[in-house]
């Protein structure tokens, strides 16, 4: 599962089309239900649906036995906001604005964006309108499966714009010295799913054995995300000298600023955030 990475797509979403349409842009970002954790854009102006063509220009299925509750919980929200135009960044969402359109309850715009680079057939819905493509390649397999092209833009993953951090305050925040170089940052997912405490612990051990011992030794910051139980299996075995070990962190973009190398699955906003931060990937 990918909760920070749908999320923050949505949020960036947002953030692009309120800074380049220079308006008060009404907006909700929303979970489709707690247990999903599955989040919906809506925007309601009309000034969203010309600022995201500017954007464009210039840069039942599988769901039917779990959206029932959840229709009626988003057939509410959208009531309630009306928006002009729902962007959904997850399949579990586009499959309930999808259901709610084909039967009527909402009128609206509808587009559908990907927080990666690949595509599942289970992604794509009739009922869209438009589609936001990270890349060339998943317009052409969208094409085979017979989206028309002139319903698919690619404008790539939007990211919110890169932060000014302060790199001795990050440093000094996490024990390290400010002259320290040689920082690895080991990502395992937003839910630590990925790996398990040991072959974390072997690579951790392994890197430090193989260093040239004329460099100083690298430190590895190891985040563990929403997994509080790999979090406290790594506190029990690694060697605190040469490895800090994090929980859910926020901003990540404080850890890409300090670090020189980035371990981790080839995500789609990982691998897009780390070109931001010109930050050698390790995958």
């Amino acid at each position: 599962m990918k909760v920070r990475s749908i999320k923050t797509v949505a949020e960036a979403i947002y953030e692009s089309l309120k800074d380049k349409s220079g308006a008060e842009l009404s907006h909700a970002l929303k979970n489709t239900l707690s247990f999903m954790d599955k989040n919906l854009l809506l925007g309601k102006s009309k000034e969203i649906l010309s600022q995201l063509q500017k954007i464009i220009d210039t840069d039942e299925k599988i769901l039917r036995a779990k959206v029932k509750s959840a229709d009626v919980l988003s057939k509410k929200m959208i009531d309630e906001f009306q928006p002009d135009l729902i962007i959904s960044t997850h399949t579990t969402s586009s499959g309930i604005v999808s259901y709610l359109k084909k039967s009527g309850q909402y009128k609206g715009l509808f587009a559908i964006t990907f927080s990666d680079f690949h595509l599942h057939r289970y992604w794509l819905y009739d009922q869209a309108d438009f589609y936001l493509a990270n890349i060339e390649e998943q317009k052409q397999k969208m094409v085979k499966l017979g989206i028309s092209a002139k319903n698919i833009f690619v404008c790539g993953i939007t990211l919110k714009p890169k932060p000014s951090i302060d790199e001795a305050k990050v440093k000094q925040g996490l024990g390290l010295p400010l002259t320290h170089q040689n920082i690895v940052l080991f990502g395992s997912g937003s839910l630590g799913t990925q790996v398990t405490p040991q072959s974390i612990n072997n690579f951790i051990n392994q890197l430090i054995e193989i260093y040239p011992k004329e460099i100083e030794a690298p430190k590895v910051i190891v985040v563990c995300g929403k997994n509080e139980q790999l979090k406290k299996d790594l506190d029990k075995i690694v060697n605190p000298s040469h490895t800090i070990v994090l929980g859910f962190y926020k901003p990540m973009q404080e850890l890409y600023a300090i670090s020189d190398i980035f371990v981790t699955k080839p995500g789609g906003l990982s691998t897009s955030e780390a070109l931001q931060w010109f930050l050698p990937l390790c995958v």
